[in-house]
């Protein structure tokens, strides 16, 4: 059952001590883009890489299941809404005027933003008009009879300006969210580590956007970023199956600050971090 499979413990656990704990504290309790490549970061990250240890990391009753199918139930148990977060997403949901049940919606995630400011050979990751994202949104929909998309994003010039250049869909998005401002000039770690953003807040909302991504029924974004990776998994989970999807630029993958992802937006032969 579910309790069980969620109280497994992972292979992984041969390799660790009570000293990791402390690496591990030490290294996402100051977590920067600049401290990715010392030695206290990578020693956390490569403890629990699947590249590294393959089915190791896994708890016991999901060796069956395999890698992704197991992540997308460990996520979706991990972040399952308690009472107040989940009234805070059933009105985030009303206000984003999401269509009756069985309406089918296009989850379409563009991040500008601190993303334009982030290196591309550490993230595999560039910054993309919003063009680009739409000429994929205008493939799934038309290959699925969709018309309402779901938008995520950081950019109000995008809901301000773009929107408009799309009248074929019904867009659905939160409002009354924070976004643009300080976030374009530096990059949330560096943000919230100058205490320049609210962490609780920014948690909240990425949440939010997260479990209404979620509730779509495809996927358009990039796999660079930690939200879609998260959003599919759950999207998995909720579904039981995979789901249309496209991503911009790299593969799925699950290994937070290790360089194991295969760089796909260039001709070398490069990893990148997950």
């Amino acid at each position: 059952d579910l309790h069980s499979f969620y109280g497994g413990k992972s292979g992984a656990g041969k390799n660790y001590n009570a000293t990791f704990d402390e690496v591990c504290g030490k290294a996402f309790n100051n977590q920067s883009l600049k401290n990715w490549e010392n030695k206290i970061w990578n020693e956390c990250g490569q403890s629990y890489s699947f590249m590294r240890h393959g089915d190791n990391v896994l708890p016991q009753q999901g060796k069956n299941l395999g890698f992704f199918p197991t992540v997308s139930l460990i996520i979706e148990y991990l972040t399952r809404p308690n009472p107040s977060f989940a009234k805070s997403l059933e009105k985030a949901k009303k206000e984003a005027n999401w269509p009756a049940d069985g309406v089918p919606v296009i989850a379409l995630h563009y991040r500008a933003g601190d993303s334009c400011l982030e290196y591309v050979d550490a993230l595999g990751r560039k910054c993309d008009k919003f063009s680009v994202y739409m000429a994929h949104v205008n493939l799934m929909a038309q290959k699925y009879n969709i018309s309402h998309v779901y938008l995520a994003t950081d950019s109000d010039s995008v809901i301000k300006e773009e929107l408009k250049n799309y009248p074929n869909y019904t867009w659905h998005y939160i409002q009354d969210m924070d976004r643009g401002g300080v976030r374009n000039n530096m990059t949330v770690d560096d943000l919230l580590l100058k205490h320049k953003l609210d962490g609780c807040g920014e948690a909240q909302q990425s949440m939010i956007d997260i479990h209404l991504l979620a509730q779509a029924d495809a996927y358009v974004g990039k796999f660079s970023s930690n939200i879609d990776r998260v959003a599919y998994n759950l999207m998995y989970a909720r579904k039981q199956t995979h789901q249309p999807y496209t991503s911009l630029d790299n593969n799925w993958c699950f290994d937070f600050g290790v360089r194991s992802r295969l760089d796909t937006l260039t001709s070398e032969e490069d990893f990148v971090y997950c």
